[in-house]
């Protein structure tokens, strides 16, 4: 796109061009006013020389990649602009048209690579709780982080025969939001969504973030179509400060709770469901993308 053309049928002169560059979650823009007419000097028809248009270049097709330069601007984000929509009036006597043509992008340049292109990113925690029976208070083993307890966790029973209680267990309801660009191969929102679905219902294996190894289950992902060609990959992910264990009771062959002949439960472990394990940093690339998860985790660009 240049600062006038011409094709076939049309020539073009772009009087006013607006460049606005945006930060994170802010979409830059760039907008053309465009004064369009007929190089025979005939009257145009809004109807079928619009198209006409397109098909010449004079008039952006959506979603058309910008690809080429445009006078006094220089930054590469250009290069990752779409046109977004246009308008058009006819001027007085017909001869003429003026279009205004807005493209725009998601991308914004990076604060730490210089010249990088990259799409919003970022996190949040919400803290809540659980509410888990126990049977022991004051146990001198904690739960493990990476798996089930094989000796009586230890601690006073609760008073009574079989008697429980109950405890909040603090959890970290842990979320990442990425937005993605459908138009590049590797980020086909299909292919995404079928990539992430061997996540879920995993635990991680390695430290993940904040979060250590065996801390965190992968509780689902959503893929959410935004502005063409872009869509939102939210991931869930839950912490429990128990590991996700609970304190279940020793039984017999009968499938009863075992008791000393105190009346108190023979043995008490930490349990929790078996989950296959995942590295879940391959979320953000083979190898994982560093300075991808420093902005994620911080919730600012560094390195």
């Amino acid at each position: 796109m240049s600062w006038s053309g011409s094709s076939a049928d049309f020539e073009w002169h772009d009087e006013q061009v607006t460049y606005s560059e945006g930060s994170w979650g802010s979409e830059s823009r760039l907008a053309f006013v465009r004064r369009i007419r007929r190089k025979n000097g005939a009257s145009l028809s809004m109807d079928t020389d619009a198209n006409l248009m397109v098909l010449q270049g004079a008039l952006p097709q959506i979603l058309s990649r910008l690809n080429a330069n445009v006078p006094n601007i220089t930054r590469r984000l250009l290069d990752t602009m779409r046109a977004q929509e246009w308008s058009y009036r006819v001027e007085p006597g017909g001869k003429a048209i003026v279009a205004n043509i807005t493209y725009l992008s998601q991308y914004f340049v990076d604060g730490v690579v210089a010249g990088q292109q990259i799409l919003p990113a970022s996190c949040s925690y919400q803290t809540v709780t659980r509410v888990a029976k126990i049977y022991r208070t004051g146990w001198t083993t904690d739960p493990p982080n990476t798996s089930d307890s094989t000796t009586d966790i230890g601690g006073t029973a609760i008073q009574g025969v079989g008697a429980t209680a109950t405890m909040l267990v603090p959890q970290v309801r842990f979320r990442i939001n990425i937005i993605q660009d459908a138009s590049i191969t590797a980020q086909r929102m299909n292919d995404v969504a079928n990539f992430l679905s061997g996540f879920v219902g995993t635990r991680n294996s390695s430290n993940f973030g904040p979060f250590v190894a065996g801390l965190l289950v992968c509780e689902g992902f959503n893929l959410t179509q935004t502005r063409m060609p872009y869509y939102e990959v939210t991931a869930d992910f839950l912490y429990d400060d128990w590991a996700h264990h609970e304190q279940v009771a020793d039984v017999g062959i009968d499938g009863r709770p075992n008791y000393t002949t105190g009346g108190n439960l023979a043995a008490v472990f930490w349990k929790r469901p078996t989950l296959l394990t995942t590295n879940f940093n391959l979320i953000f690339g083979s190898p994982p993308d560093t300075l991808f998860q420093n902005r994620v985790f911080r919730g600012f660009p560094s390195t």
